[in-house]
């Protein structure tokens, strides 16, 4: 492990910059942060530019703990660490690390559209469901960074095994025409008994404002959930997941 003194080291700067979404794109590379992401980032193949680590985290832990820093690893004051960090309480490690770029295709089973989802948790808790689930193409549209800091954490490391496809909206509804469009909508039919075919793709939209008319539009099928005690609407998390379970189910 190298030292890293200067609070403006060029690595340092790098991880600052990836904050922001532009750069993130400009470079083609995101911050995971924490253990459980760093960890498998690796596991999953992914190639990391460099792991950072805090002082303490790097003194805790013995070299055969470190075995999965399989990359150039520095080490960071705490202080200068912690303020490179998304969370309040830091684990001590993180890497940065290259995204590969889909180029747009079409689905080959289930898949699953986000129209334009803003907030970066509620992405990534659809997205841990979408892999669970089994809907490995998703596509997105409109919608907050998957590789966010808070996408990450929510996603739970579902962005190293998903297919994650990002364009505009026409193009990718085009790619879509090849299965059942069904957009989740209040005034849809009960998706207990709604007839679905195998290869769909469920398309949800923001939390505020609901599918696009452009997507609307194209969909075959609109279906909802039911609801008791006159509740209105759910978060669209937890739709996607009453969703992709129930329209997945010939999966399990």
């Amino acid at each position: 492990m190298i030292n890293v003194v200067s609070p403006n080291n060029t690595r340092l700067t790098l991880v600052r910059k990836l904050s922001d979404k532009k750069y993130r794109d400009r470079y083609g590379l995101f911050v995971a942060e924490g253990e459980k992401l760093v960890k498998d980032a690796f596991r999953h193949g992914l190639k990391a530019e460099f792991v950072l680590c805090s002082r303490a985290y790097a003194e805790k832990r013995e070299a055969g703990e470190q075995s999965f820093l399989s990359a150039p690893c520095f080490v960071a004051d705490d202080r200068i660490f912690g303020e490179l960090c998304d969370t309040v309480t830091n684990q001590g490690v993180l890497a940065v690390v290259r995204r590969e770029k889909k180029e747009l295709s079409s689905p080959e089973g289930k898949c699953l559209l986000l129209d334009g989802l803003q907030d970066p948790a509620n992405v990534g808790a659809v997205l841990r469901t979408a892999a669970a689930s089994g809907y490995d193409d998703v596509y997105l549209c409109g919608c907050a960074d998957t590789f966010s800091a808070k996408s990450l954490r929510a996603g739970m490391s579902a962005q190293y095994v998903l297919n994650i496809f990002e364009g505009e909206r026409e193009k990718i509804l085009d790619l879509l025409s090849c299965c059942q469009l069904v957009c989740a909508d209040m005034s849809g039919e009960n998706v207990f008994t709604a007839d679905i075919a195998e290869k769909h793709a469920l398309v949800l939209g923001s939390e505020g404002g609901g599918v696009s008319s452009a997507a609307r539009m194209r969909c075959e099928k609109t279906v909802s959930i039911p609801m008791k005690n006159n509740m209105e609407s759910l978060n669209v998390a937890v739709s996607a997941g009453i969703l992709m379970y129930l329209m997945g189910k010939n999966n399990f």
